[in-house]
């Protein structure tokens, strides 16, 4: 039962990154002077997108033999 609602919890979790689209190069050079500058929002926008492509990774070492969730902490 646990493991149902630890698979549901990664479901969420991954559902609530595809909200943030990808930005580009020079969104994410626009993203790092809004972080520098102090704006949470860019902030939560880079974490998301470097999450997306943890999360790529991730899916593509699942099959051997990691748990899916520890290969994204370890991201």
């Amino acid at each position: 039962m646990a493991s149902a609602s630890v698979h549901d919890g990664i479901r969420l979790f991954l559902d609530d990154l595809d909200r943030y689209p990808l930005p580009d190069p020079d969104q994410q050079v626009e993203l790092a002077k809004r972080v520098a500058a102090g704006d949470d929002e860019a902030r939560r926008q880079m974490i998301a997108a470097n999450l997306r492509l943890v999360v790529h990774w991730a899916r593509r070492y699942q099959d051997r033999g990691v748990d899916f969730g520890d290969l994204v902490q370890e991201g």
